[in-house]
């Protein structure tokens, strides 16, 4: 009976562990996604720049 108990209280804290894990490995995706969203934007910008930047130039 008593190691039924502590079997239990393992097999939570494992579960527990497990789904923190998730959730830490989910964030790690979700801001490296975000991190290309906002590479690509900087990509984007620094384009407008250097547009913007030859046509003041060619003027």
């Amino acid at each position: 009976m008593y190691y039924q108990g502590v079997l239990k209280q393992v097999e939570h804290k494992q579960t527990k562990a497990e789904r923190g894990l998730d959730s830490l490995l989910s964030l790690l995706i979700y801001s490296k996604f975000f991190a290309l969203g906002l590479l690509q934007l900087n990509i984007h910008s620094i384009k407008n720049l250097t547009n913007l930047m030859i046509s003041i130039c060619l003027r």
